[in-house]
């Protein structure tokens, strides 16, 4: 009985304070708004530059029924941008400025009844913008039928870049703009499908926007000559196969063929020109055993599978086009499945060239590409772009050709699903490689 009355005198000990807080938390939430009238002034305590915007430090006012603090300022394009904080903060950061001249910025604070204190108008000035910060880095590089365009945003806040060209087509001109978003501290655009264009010529600029309509004025990168490059044939003229593959487990400079023909898949289907679509079966399948077709090798190297493909002669290689298998009977497969926990296709994958200037012949290394896996699209965009293929550039930092060679390699590293992740048990299709480039007499 005596432990019960403890317990039960502890819980009206806790019910009296509630009520108490209640009481006291009335006094601020609970307040006739009829009643009230305007709070006092935030008290600024000073002030620091940011990168586009200042940073105001102030002591909140005392008034019972003060709501928030805010700052406004009306910026180049002729919008009001507004900026709140709570009470439980003592400083705010107003944000967007597009230069590093003097603005006014209106402070003032705002209680529960929506009534304002008065405001102070302060004269600020920001350090360097983030467009003024993104523009400054953006270099535009030419590349093979396209443009890259690169910048660097360490602050890492949105940025839109336009990016205008114009070129003729058939004589006749073109004016094009294509738009790139990101928060990223590196970006690169790619500027896609210029390959039919007169002379391989394209003007450029561009221009730098920020989420506050803040613009930079037009940047001229001039006219730039486009590289060019072609399709290497895989066929002759009469339909035979120019391009052909080692048996099976037969090595090329210590380097076996894979084994891709388990089931409905086949070696020579990753270069025979035929993209697997529906009920049309294209592709490799090495059923886990990829690297020569041995079953028994240890998981660390089973997949990690070698196409050795001769070009039927001397060519510098500039891109390489590669497609996925799309479905297993109506499951896509394609960029890792619906919810990226397919291991079917490689998602990436090395690649290299054989340099016969040594003796022996070696194969140089040139990079590791991943196949991007697209975000926030329509099931059909997804769709289009895995039937499209993706197209890795070589050395995408320095658009150029590979030494002359006659051998081309490409090496499963990985799946799409756990970061491209290698596993034992994936990574087994592959409908086409295509590679672009240049022919050379040797």
């Amino acid at each position: 009985m005596k432990n019960y009355m403890k317990v039960k005198y502890l819980w009206l000990c806790i019910a009296v304070l509630a009520g108490l807080y209640a009481c006291k938390e009335g006094e601020r939430y609970g307040l006739d708004i009829s009643a009230t009238s305007p709070p006092a002034m935030p008290d600024v305590k000073g002030t620091l530059s940011l990168n586009g915007g200042v940073r105001f430090y102030y002591e909140v006012p005392r008034d019972n029924d003060i709501l928030a603090v805010k700052a406004e300022y009306v910026n180049e394009a002729g919008e009001m941008l507004s900026f709140s904080k709570s009470y439980f903060s003592d400083s705010i950061d107003v944000v967007g400025f597009a230069d590093t001249t003097y603005y006014d910025v209106r402070l003032y604070a705002i209680n529960r009844a929506g009534q304002q204190s008065k405001a102070i108008i302060y004269s600020v000035k920001p350090k360097e913008s983030v467009i003024s910060m993104v523009a400054k880095s953006i270099k535009v590089k030419r590349s093979f039928g396209s443009l890259f365009v690169e910048w660097n945003n360490e602050l890492e806040w949105p940025v839109n870049v336009f990016v205008y060209f114009k070129f003729r087509q058939q004589g006749l001109p073109r004016e094009l703009v294509e738009v790139f978003s990101s928060n990223l501290d590196f970006y690169r655009g790619i500027i896609y499908d210029l390959d039919m264009v007169d002379n391989s010529t394209v003007e450029v600029e561009v221009r730098v926007e920020d989420k506050y309509a803040n613009s930079t004025a037009p940047i001229p990168f001039g006219t730039i000559d486009l590289f060019q490059d072609m399709k290497i044939p895989k066929k002759f003229e009469d339909g035979s196969m120019k391009w052909t593959m080692p048996n099976p487990g037969d090595s090329i400079a210590g380097v076996p063929q894979f084994w891709g023909n388990f089931g409905e898949g086949r070696n020579e289907k990753i270069i025979n020109d035929i993209l697997d679509f529906g009920n049309l079966l294209d592709f490799c399948h090495t059923n886990d055993r990829g690297y020569n077709g041995n079953p028994t090798l240890p998981d660390s190297i089973k997949n990690r599978w070698n196409a050795l493909i001769n070009l039927g002669g001397w060519y510098q290689i500039s891109r390489c086009l590669t497609h996925q298998r799309m479905v297993n009977g109506t499951s896509p497969l394609y960029f890792g499945g619906i919810n990226l926990d397919n291991n079917w296709n490689v998602g990436r994958y090395r690649m290299y060239v054989l340099n016969e200037d040594v003796d022996p012949p070696q194969w140089e290394y040139i990079r590791e590409h991943r196949v991007p896996i697209p975000k926030g699209l329509p099931e059909l965009e997804v769709l289009r772009l895995a039937n499209a293929g993706d197209i890795a550039y070589l050395y995408p930092e320095d658009p150029q050709f590979s030494r002359p060679t006659r051998w081309f390699r490409y090496e499963s590293r990985g799946a799409f699903p756990n970061d491209y992740a290698y596993t034992s048990g994936g990574a087994y299709n592959l409908s086409e490689i295509t590679l672009f480039g240049q022919k050379v007499d040797r």
